[in-house]
């Protein structure tokens, strides 16, 4: 059997005793850290991301259990800049805007949901919101620039994903 990933294949040998399904299991397991070697960064999966949104926008206090497992806030409940998932972000939209490049949602969803990383893309979508939160982050819809986490037309477009591979995002 081979496995093939981008262009390039991977021999699978099976062992003794060992089902089909079992072996490529085992395969991709070995393989998983050699295609997202920055996974482990931001290995959290959201259970309801436009909740996540809301919430993180709001400033909310009672978090759901896999928002807190992003680390996105410090003891004192206030926006931590150097979690692992805003520090990449800031990073990369800062390299971008230091080549003058726009960088529309679309842009930074495809950069964080394809190797190294395979984050959740809904959690790339949260940490914008954190951003925002913070003051650290404006977005353009249709040229208009938005800052007020409370504004409606602004919820919506990180909330609809459709809606967010379209907004132009600026530090």
């Amino acid at each position: 059997c081979q496995i093939v990933f981008r262009g390039s294949s991977r021999a699978v040998f099976s062992k003794a005793n060992q089902t089909a399904a079992e072996t490529l299991r085992t395969e991709l397991v070995a393989f998983w850290p050699t295609l997202y070697s920055k996974y482990d960064k931001v290995a959290v999966r959201l259970i309801n991301e436009q909740r996540a949104i809301l919430d993180v926008l709001a400033g909310t206090r009672n978090l759901s259990s896999d928002l807190i497992e992003l680390r996105l806030f410090d003891k004192s409940g206030q926006v931590d800049l150097n979690a692992p998932l805003l520090d990449a972000i800031r990073v990369f939209l800062a390299t971008r805007q230091g080549r003058n490049e726009r960088t529309l949602g679309h842009d930074l969803i495809n950069q964080f949901t394809t190797p190294p990383y395979g984050w959740d893309a809904g959690c790339v979508r949260v940490g914008i919101a954190a951003l925002l939160r913070a003051g650290a982050l404006r977005i353009l819809i249709e040229k208009k620039a938005y800052s007020n986490p409370a504004d409606g037309e602004l919820q919506n477009a990180l909330r609809v994903s459709r809606s967010f591979d379209r907004v132009e995002l600026v530090l």
